[in-house]
């Protein structure tokens, strides 16, 4: 049906995330732990991870940060 879904990432339930993509496109919603070292590691495995499906034919990626502080934004989204 063309229909994707929107992957959560969340520091509270990582075990929750699921990483199947219907599409080849990918909308994540990234809850972050402010700046927290471990939201750090989290973003640091979705550039690997993303890197591997647009290897293998991701077209489009779109990455919603839902920062635990406006603060945090600018430093995750460089």
């Amino acid at each position: 049906l063309h229909i994707g879904a929107v992957l959560t990432d969340t520091p509270a339930r990582r075990d929750a995330v699921h990483l199947h993509l219907p599409i080849p496109q990918l909308m994540l919603r990234f809850v972050c732990a402010g700046l927290h070292p471990t939201t750090f590691r989290r973003t640091d495995a979705w550039v690997e991870r993303i890197g591997q499906w647009l290897d293998k034919g991701l077209e489009k990626a779109y990455i919603f940060l839902h920062p635990g502080t406006d603060d945090a934004v600018p430093e995750l989204a460089t």
